[in-house]
C-alpha cells in the first residue's frame, strides 16, 4: 500500500441525520481537489473501525481520516497504536461527523463538508501541524486492558455516559437528538441516565483509586498517563510515544 495514499474510516451513524449523509460526498469532494488516492472504508461500530486501522497501517498506510465523532476518531488512534507502527510515522485526520465533534472544533475544522474537505487538501499540501497530547489510561494487574484517546475522556458518572449514548441501538436516538436539539442534546441525555442509574444503583462499582502521571511531575489521583506529541490540524501527526505504564 503506497504511504501517500489517504484511508477514510467512516462509522456509518455518528451525529446528526444531517451527518449520516456526508459519507457519500467524501470521496468526489477529494477528487474535485485533485487528490484520486483517497479510499474508503465504511463501518458499523468502533471496534470495525479500531479493526481495519489496525489492518491498514500494518499494511503501510500512514495517512488516516476518522470520519465520525470523538469515539471513531479515538478507536482510529487505537488501531494506529495496535498496528505497532510508530506514532510519529502517522497522519491521523479528523472530519466531523459526530454528535459533539469536540477535537473537530479544538482543531478548528468546520462542519459544512465542503469546506472541510478543503481544509484537507489545503493541509496535505502545506503540511500544516499543531501539537496534542495522548492519554493513556490503565487499570491495575489483572483490570481492563489499556485504552489511548485525545481530547478528553471520563470517570464514574461522565465514564459511564458512552454506555448511553455510544452503542449502535441509541446512535439512532442520538442522531435525532442532534437534528433537533443540536451538539448537547445527545451529551445531557447520556448524562442525565448515567445519573439516574447511579442513583438506583449507589453501591455499584466499589471504591477506585487513581493516578494521573504528568509530563513534568506526578500526582496521585485516579489513573492516566498523557505524552506531548506534534499533531497536524486536521492531520494529527508524530504523535510521541506513549509514557510507559
Amino acid at each position: 500500500m503506497a504511504e501517500a495514499a489517504v484511508q477514510v474510516i467512516a462509522t456509518t451513524i455518528s451525529g446528526s441525520l444531517r451527518d449520516w449523509s456526508k459519507i457519500e460526498r467524501i470521496v468526489p469532494l477529494f477528487r474535485e481537489h485533485g487528490h484520486e488516492d483517497v479510499d474508503l472504508h465504511v463501518v458499523e461500530s468502533h471496534r470495525q473501525a479500531r479493526d481495519i486501522t489496525r489492518e491498514l497501517v500494518a499494511a503501510g498506510c500512514r495517512k488516516v481520516i476518522s470520519a465520525g465523532g470523538s469515539g471513531t476518531f479515538n478507536s482510529v488512534l487505537e488501531g494506529c497504536i495496535d498496528s505497532g507502527v510508530a506514532l510519529e510515522r502517522i497522519s491521523l485526520g479528523f472530519l466531523r461527523k459526530g454528535s459533539a465533534d469536540l477535537i473537530g472544533k479544538v482543531l478548528g475544522m468546520p462542519d459544512d463538508i465542503e469546506a472541510a474537505i478543503g481544509v484537507f487538501a489545503e493541509c496535505l499540501a502545506t503540511e500544516y501541524t499543531v501539537r496534542c497530547d495522548v492519554i493513556r489510561a490503565s487499570t491495575g494487574p489483572g483490570g481492563a486492558a489499556p485504552r489511548h484517546f485525545v481530547g478528553y475522556g471520563g470517570a464514574e458518572i461522565f465514564g459511564r455516559v458512552p454506555h448511553f449514548t455510544e452503542n449502535r441501538h441509541t446512535k439512532y436516538y442520538k442522531g435525532l437528538l442532534s437534528q433537533c436539539f443540536g451538539d448537547l442534546g445527545p451529551f445531557f441525555v447520556g448524562a442525565s441516565l448515567a445519573a439516574l442509574a447511579r442513583i438506583l444503583r449507589p453501591g455499584a462499582g466499589g471504591h477506585r483509586l487513581w493516578s494521573i502521571p504528568g509530563d513534568h511531575h506526578r500526582q496521585r489521583r485516579p489513573g492516566a498517563e498523557s505524552a506531548p506529541g506534534p499533531v497536524r490540524a486536521p492531520w494529527l501527526r508524530g504523535l510521541s510515544r506513549l509514557c510507559p505504564a
